[in-house]
This record gives C-alpha cells, sequence and structure tokens, in this order.
C-alpha cells in the first residue's frame, strides 16, 4: 500500500470499471425505445419539393418572384 491507502492496482480497476461503466451505458442508452401507452413519437416525414412547370430546377429566389 502506498501512503494515501489505496493501492495502485485497486485505482486501476477502479477506473477502468469506470470507464467500462461509461461505454455501457452509452451503449444501452443509444439504442433505447420507450413505449407508453397513448403516446406516439413519430420520426419526421421526408421534405418533398414539388418544381412545378418548367425546366425542374429553380434558383433560390426566383420562385418567389414568378420566374420559374
Amino acid at each position: 500500500m502506498n501512503r494515501k491507502g489505496i493501492s495502485p492496482l485497486f485505482r486501476r480497476t477502479l477506473a477502468l470499471g469506470a470507464a467500462f461503466g461509461v461505454v455501457l451505458a452509452g451503449t444501452l442508452a443509444t439504442g433505447c425505445t420507450v413505449y407508453t401507452p397513448g403516446v406516439a413519437v413519430q420520426t419526421p416525414a421526408a421534405v418533398v419539393v414539388d418544381p412545378g412547370p418548367g425546366p425542374g430546377f429553380c434558383p433560390p429566389g426566383q420562385a418567389k418572384k414568378g420566374r420559374c
């Protein structure tokens, strides 16, 4: 034992255990899905832009001016 009363092996074990716990908690939290009755969470829908009549592409600002 050293002067502080905690052996270096014990400190290393605590550090590795803490690191493992952080990685484990992060892994479990990222794959977590919560299902509750009466509450539905939906992913955002894709944004669909309708180009309208014309060449199919209109530069920003031109459609507002009526040039497309």
